[in-house]
């Protein structure tokens, strides 16, 4: 009974130290969550902006495909028809500079694609090398003039420790005004804490 009031302080003092520390370790593992929503939010905000940006590539050159593919169709058709060789010329250019067009095109999407990655955003390789075939900055063509696709199936992986994002397309030939494409988005997460 002598130190009644010793024991007292250190039991006060033994149940501080373990609030301080149950505390402490939930004030831990609030910001270990917090960190992961954040890049969890980051990965889904730029995977929406990636694949936004290269959806809308992918309907752009379809288009000017699909251009290229009918101004090949008028231009056999006017060089036939006696008295039109001159709108074949023409239709000719128009042909050139939609070719031209495509090339533009996918020096922009590139472009930005590289400003997305330097903003630290996950941009996979592969789209990079986008759907269509080229070499030393020029497609490779049909006889018509169409670019050619590389590959019709498109899977990419976007990661952002630890959480992974595989989008995968089924592409028609894009040389459509109005080009459809079924797409899955397949999400996981690493093991952690």
């Amino acid at each position: 009974m002598n130190n009644e009031r010793g024991e007292i302080s250190l039991t006060a003092s033994l149940v501080l130290w373990i609030s301080f520390l149950l505390l402490s370790l939930l004030t831990y593992r609030l910001e270990f969550h917090h960190r992961q929503l954040r890049q969890k939010l980051r990965l889904n905000l730029c995977t929406k902006e990636v694949l936004g940006l290269s959806e809308s590539y992918w309907a752009n050159m379809s288009q000017l495909n699909w251009g290229i593919n009918n101004a090949t169709k008028v231009q056999v058709v006017t060089a036939i028809i006696p008295g039109l060789q001159g709108v074949s010329m023409k239709v000719s250019k128009v042909k050139q500079a939609l070719q031209k067009l495509q090339t533009v095109r996918t020096v922009s999407y590139l472009v930005f694609l590289a400003g997305l990655k330097r903003k630290g955003c996950s941009t996979p390789l592969s789209l990079y090398r986008t759907p269509f075939e080229y070499s030393n900055g020029n497609f490779k063509r049909n006889m018509k003039g169409v670019a050619l696709m590389r590959d019709r199936t498109w899977t990419s992986l976007f990661s952002s420790r630890p959480y992974v994002l595989v989008v995968r397309y089924e592409l028609p030939e894009l040389k459509v005004l109005q080009p459809k494409w079924k797409k899955s988005i397949m999400a996981s997460k690493a093991a952690s804490l």
